[in-house]
């Protein structure tokens, strides 16, 4: 009965990790075409009323998760991961947000609370396409197949590294009169996180019989 009740409530978590990844990713496809008709962002005071909202909730549901012992096994380590860095996204996205809005002239801090946002705000999808081969307990086979491997990691690699190469170059984005603007290659983080959608909906449905098998011997 017990373990039943905490199945019920894995899966409810399951759903809304669910809902964050489709929206993060369509969101961020719905931005790029944006950004492609304005190349530049135009200052504008932005909001962080829905990222309090947002961390509240991530809260709640992370208390939940520990106050329950959800934290047992491969997948609920994922889990906590996928979590962690939404919680992360959202303090970092605080960060600069509040930066942005008071014209702060610390270009470190700007720099630092921006490249933070998008390092973890990027890696919310990779994290949840791991969480799912957890999910349907594939890793013993991602992790002997090495095109397959290549092909989880080198994109996130590859956006990592054009953030690191920004801080001498600001090709992704710029601090310039104490306003964040975003640079020529900014388009690569939509492609990433567009590729990782992909993945993760292909992996998913590859596996769909195995998560339900899984599903249904925990019941």
């Amino acid at each position: 009965m017990i373990f039943n009740f905490v199945n019920n409530k894995q899966k409810y978590f399951i759903k809304i990790a669910n809902i964050d990844f489709y929206i993060h990713s369509w969101y961020n496809t719905i931005e790029f075409v944006t950004y492609v008709k304005l190349r530049r962002l135009v200052r504008l005071d932005k909001l962080i009323h829905f990222d309090i909202c947002a961390l509240i909730l991530l809260l709640v549901l992370l208390f939940s998760v520990i106050i329950r012992k959800m934290t047992n096994g491969l997948t609920n380590r994922m889990f906590l991961v996928v979590m962690a860095t939404m919680f992360a996204s959202t303090l970092f996205n605080i960060w600069a947000v509040t930066l942005d809005n008071s014209g702060n002239a610390n270009h470190v801090f700007l720099y630092i609370s921006h490249t933070g946002y998008l390092f973890t705000h990027n890696l919310t999808t990779p994290a949840y396409v791991m969480y799912i081969i957890s999910l349907s307990d594939t890793w013993h086979k991602m992790l002997k197949n090495k095109i397959q491997m290549t092909l989880l990691i080198a994109p996130f690699t590859i956006l990592t590294a054009a953030l690191i190469v920004n801080l001498f170059t600001d090709c992704v984005f710029e601090i310039s009169n104490n306003a964040y603007i975003r640079g020529d290659l900014f388009f690569i983080l939509y492609i990433v996180a567009v590729y990782y959608m992909i993945f993760g909906v292909v992996y998913l449905f590859r596996c769909r019989k195995k998560i339900i098998l899984i599903e249904n011997s925990n019941i």
